[in-house]
């Protein structure tokens, strides 16, 4: 019954319901915000989403103005949300990394990833649990098991790197390809790394941690999720194929095909005990695998809008959870020399010693900018929060949230100064010669240099989409300039 006939009582009274909605109108306004000055932030600014949205997040929340509370929502839960929403994001992620995947790189895509997942991969975990160890003091055991949650590249923050105007100007595409299939790869493997020092640290003897490490997790949840990805994929691609002829369904309904999929893989591996994040990556990748799924759903740029909001709401979330009273408990000045140690030494070296050996990779412009642009976000957290619930303290957590942190901000805002530092665009590249073998054009558009042109200059490709038409070319997917003589 109502008792009370006060304006006030048109408004709700419960501090939840309120919490909630005032959720719903900040990430509006922020929403509205970066839509309505995009262009300003993506392609001059340099500014992600991420970046914008963290930085909301820690202002309206309860550190700063107190406006957005996650406490008032999450109680003590909180590892364990950020768990959830982080698996869930990464896991979307991965599935489209692998949807997205370009024909053409599909053959690269073995040959580079023996180097980027294996060797590159195993220095950027040594390297960060060494540094982790020396400034922190972590056990050896403990500074391996947060070097594990931070080793994986983030396929959202890369993602944010690989599309926009930068991307275009200094990154050919098949480096943009490399950074992307990496990302939604090792944030799969990276689980084998984090298991490897907890049996070590606590099973005895050695001999039978390492037997358990390679037959419950190597071929268990890593194999295992790599086979059933697989079939799930190609049993869906098939599905769709016949289901098409019949016209049983159409195209507008691929969308959804595609978040059904993400939730019943994510349910049903996690489930069985499995990589759930690196079974979403093959599923994408044998969904699309023929680029037939991806040519029916409307091209690589579909989820494009839904991508962003979903990245948006979980940093903003992400921003108003950081945990600063924590964080100068463990010691502010400690996390910002780990921060800045893990972002110099982590990724850049073990890339710039091993890049000749990855065939994207043509120039030491290419191999540097790899190696920098090894973003950390919400797979450490994910990871971090994994290693909590099974016994790490609540320091590693805190921790790795921290370098998630500093990595949003340093990569968010070092596309803008290295945009001035790079003179030379992608688009002058020239081919690589090998045994005097030229790829074949697909699609060519020319724009000319000048007005008038002399004699042996070389028209300018504006864009050239490539077909590897032998073993022994390797500049499939580069923008190049190609003789005039070679177009006739």
């Amino acid at each position: 019954m109502l008792n009370n006939t006060h304006w006030d009582a048109l408004i709700p009274h419960n501090d939840l319901l309120n919490g909630i909605h005032d959720f719903y109108w900040i990430v509006g306004l922020v929403l509205i915000f970066f839509t309505f000055f995009s262009i300003v932030f993506r392609e001059q600014l340099f500014v992600s989403e991420a970046l914008l949205a963290t930085v909301v997040g820690i202002v309206v929340g309860p550190d700063v103005l107190k406006v957005f509370t996650p406490e008032d929502w999450f109680g003590a839960h909180d590892e364990i949300v950020l768990w959830e929403i982080s698996r869930l994001v990464i896991s979307f992620q991965c599935l489209l990394v692998g949807i997205n995947l370009p024909n053409n790189y599909r053959s690269f895509l073995v040959t580079d990833m023996m180097f980027m997942v294996g060797p590159v991969m195993l220095c950027m975990w040594i390297i960060s649990s060494i540094g982790i160890h020396l400034i922190l003091g972590f056990t050896w055991a403990d500074s391996f098991i947060l070097g594990a949650c931070i080793t994986p590249t983030d396929p959202i923050l890369a993602s944010a790197i690989v599309s926009g105007k930068f991307s275009e100007k200094h990154l050919a595409p098949a480096v943009r390809s490399l950074i992307m299939a990496e990302s939604g790869l090792n944030d799969g493997v990276g689980l084998l790394f984090l298991w490897i020092p907890f049996y070590i640290s606590r099973v005895s003897p050695t001999s039978e941690a390492v037997g358990w490490i390679f037959v419950k997790v190597f071929l268990y949840q890593i194999v295992l999720s790599i086979v059933v990805g697989l079939s799930i994929g190609l049993f869906f691609r098939w599905s769709l194929k016949k289901a098409v002829s019949k016209n049983y369904i159409d195209a507008s309904y691929f969308p959804l095909i595609c978040v059904a999929l993400l939730f019943g893989t994510v349910g049903m591996l996690t489930r069985l005990g499995v990589d759930d994040l690196l079974g979403c990556f093959f599923v994408g990748y044998a969904l699309s695998y023929d680029e037939w799924f991806l040519n029916n759903l409307g091209g690589p740029h579909v989820f494009e809008m839904v991508d962003s909001f979903i990245n948006m709401i979980y940093f903003f979330v992400l921003g108003a959870l950081l945990p600063w009273t924590k964080f100068y408990e463990i010691g502010l000045v400690k996390l910002i020399c780990l921060s800045a140690f893990v972002l110099a030494f982590r990724r850049l070296p073990a890339v710039m010693a091993f890049w000749k050996f990855v065939p994207s990779l043509k120039t030491r412009k290419d191999a540097f900018l790899t190696g920098w642009f090894g973003p950390i976000g919400a797979g450490a957290c994910f990871y971090a929060t994994f290693a909590y619930d099974l016994g790490a303290h609540d320091d590693l957590v805190v921790s790795a949230v921290f370098i998630v942190f500093s990595s949003i901000i340093v990569h968010g805002a070092s596309v803008f100064y290295l945009d001035y530092l790079l003179d030379e665009p992608v688009s002058i590249n020239t081919i690589d010669e090998h045994e005097g073998d030229l790829p074949l054009c697909e699609s060519l558009t020319l724009t000319e240099a000048g007005e008038a042109m002399e004699e042996g200059d070389l028209p300018l490709c504006e864009s050239l989409t490539l077909t590897d038409d032998n073993e022994n070319s390797n500049t499939c997917g580069r923008v190049v300039m190609v003789p005039s003589k070679f177009l006739k």
